[in-house]
């Protein structure tokens, strides 16, 4: 069954691949990483220390994919235990959600990080609110989770807290009943 889903993924990425180097960039696209390490493999030279090829290519995409699913997986199981543990807290966060949302169905990525209390106008987009903001990374805040700092931090940050809110609050949205540890 693994060495099914390997074969699955390195199908995947073998297609992304191949669809990347048919479309072709003009000047007015955007690099992503797949045409990054694309044109890194294509502008080496027989003296460069390591030679790239499709494989270690397709590694490194499988490396940013499975980190991409590892950590909110993770995260969401530590979420939903301490939830389970505390079912006042739960039961808190439910009714917040829900009186939130109303009677729309569910949460989309719009529905999160839009929070007035925190944010002046969270619904418009101001990079600059960021520039000389005493809110910082270093866990001085809670609402926003350190995913390391400086040079080193998580570069998946943004994606990871609106997939895991998203994901948890869609969760408590719909959850019903009393759960039981165990």
């Amino acid at each position: 069954r693994l060495e099914s889903s390997f074969h699955e993924l390195d199908s995947f990425f073998q297609w992304v691949i191949k669809d990347h180097l048919d479309s072709g960039l003009t000047k007015d696209d955007e690099e992503d990483i797949v045409d990054v390490l694309l044109r890194m493999e294509k502008d080496q030279t027989q003296n460069d220390a390591i030679q790239l090829t499709k494989d270690h290519i397709k590694a490194i995409l499988m490396d940013i994919f499975i980190a991409g699913i590892e950590t909110p997986a993770i995260n969401m199981i530590w979420a939903v235990a301490e939830l389970a543990r505390k079912p006042t807290a739960m039961k808190k966060a439910q009714n917040d959600i829900r009186s939130c949302v109303g009677k729309k169905g569910k949460l989309t990525e719009n529905d999160v990080r839009r929070d007035p209390d925190i944010w002046d106008s969270p619904k418009e987009f101001i990079p600059e609110r960021f520039i000389d903001n005493p809110i910082d990374l270093k866990g001085q805040h809670f609402e926003l989770l350190p995913f390391g700092s400086g040079r080193r931090i998580c570069p998946g940050i943004n994606m990871e807290m609106t997939v895991l809110e998203l994901a948890l609050a869609n969760l408590l949205y719909f959850l019903t009943g009393n759960y039981k540890l165990g």
